[in-house]
């Protein structure tokens, strides 16, 4: 499952007597395209603005691992990846400045992460190695750190004081996966939800220097970091993948309600599970055809021989995640996104939900852009979406900042 089919859910109405341009807009159009404001961000020298689209890490280029930030006036960050750089642009899209976070005596900070929310006027940070996150004004100056336990996968704002985070950790060869209220004043964590199990099956090679997780394996994991978080009318909503679930939370951390997603029973069947890890040895078998001499080579054969014979351990049908990315958009109804096969695809098709149960269905499109669909990279805001992605066809720099119409 590598690419991504939208599935959007519309809980019109459930939400908000607000929510119902966009609904209608989703309801109304058997294609709802995705058409690029042409007045927005113009004069940007989008070479230098993201050349760090040619960077590299590990040997791999960066490409656009840019993430976004929308603030309440339409201004937007974007924090470049693996970088302390971050650039600033008005409401209009045009660029205004970079600027680095940087600590009291004027010393650009090492290490940071990605901007992942707004808050009180400031903006913070993904925690970095060692849990700190950073909260900083628009010049980069911080004016408050925190310090978490744990790694994060998703932060949104809750309050004034109060934020939500999903999470990990791991201990004695078991994963726990939960969803957090944490006082930023504090730093107290409420802990609202939890899932806790042994360590994924994997598969190693004879000294344990490469790892390969098998593919139902690598589903399940991808699905536990996918937990949707969205604030609605000032309760929590958090939804769970593999179960199909959405919890709702006041902000004090106290369960109001659960809902059952009605498309979540889906499953995989082994021969789906058996093709895709037949690729995975194919793939390696190419590789050390190709590359014989290199030190990878070395463990290759151990793994396939593994990878092989864990193909006739596959018997039985596996739950399918109900989906892979959530997104709530400006009119609060939630968007979630359903894993397909097919590459290269930029029409989604869209269903859309009531407090009825009641269907409709539509289709997604962008003919310009490839789309990259994640929550910091598609931000809903005022009944647009603001974008940070790849332009079709371009010379240069493909990375654009970019404000979407639905029509």
């Amino acid at each position: 499952m590598k690419k991504l089919i939208l599935t959007m859910i519309i809980f019109a109405g459930l939400f908000s007597a607000n929510a119902q341009n966009l609904k209608e807009v989703y309801r109304q159009n058997s294609v709802v395209k995705l058409t690029a404001d042409g007045t927005y961000a113009q004069g940007n020298e989008w070479n230098k603005i993201f050349d760090t689209y040619y960077n590299e890490v590990s040997d791999k280029a960066v490409g656009n691992r840019n993430t976004l930030t929308i603030m309440e006036d339409g201004s937007a960050l974007v924090s470049h990846y693996k970088t302390n750089r971050h650039s600033i642009f008005d409401t209009e899209g045009r660029f205004i400045k970079d600027i680095v976070i940087k600590d009291k005596t004027g010393k650009a900070v090492s290490n940071t992460r990605p901007v992942k929310g707004y808050i009180n006027g400031h903006f913070y940070t993904q925690p970095d190695n060692m849990g700190k996150m950073y909260f900083f004004d628009i010049d980069g100056n911080i004016i408050k750190e925190l310090t978490l336990n744990y790694s994060t996968n998703n932060i949104i704002t809750l309050s004034d004081n109060k934020i939500a985070v999903s999470g990990n950790t791991s201990w004695r060869g078991k994963y726990k996966w939960f969803v957090s209220i944490v006082d930023i004043r504090s730093g107290k964590d409420n802990i609202i939800w939890e899932l806790i199990q042994e360590g994924p099956s994997s598969v190693k090679s004879d000294d344990n220097l490469y790892v390969i997780v098998t593919p139902s394996e690598m589903l399940k994991s991808m699905a536990r970091k996918e937990i949707g978080l969205a604030l609605i009318d000032n309760q929590l909503y958090v939804s769970l993948p593999l179960t199909g679930e959405i919890l709702i939370y006041n902000t004090d951390g106290n369960l109001q309600s659960k809902k059952k997603m009605t498309w979540a029973d889906k499953y995989i069947s082994a021969e789906e599970q058996k093709e895709t890890q037949q690729k995975i040895i194919d793939n390696y078998k190419s590789k050390l055809k190709e590359n014989s001499d290199s030190d990878l080579a070395k463990h290759v054969p151990s793994l396939i021989e593994r990878l092989e014979e864990s193909l006739n351990a596959i018997k039985d049908s596996i739950p399918a995640p109900a989906f892979s990315t959530m997104i709530k958009d400006s009119d609060n109804n939630l968007l979630f996104f359903e894993y397909i096969e097919d590459e290269g695809q930029n029409k989604f098709n869209v269903w859309v939900y009531n407090e009825n149960g009641y269907t409709y269905q539509s289709s997604l499109q962008c003919d310009n852009y490839n789309l990259s669909i994640t929550p910091t990279k598609l931000v809903f805001h005022n009944g647009y979406i603001y974008g940070i992605q790849d332009i079709k066809g371009a010379e240069g720099v493909p990375t654009r900042l970019v404000r979407f119409a639905l029509n």
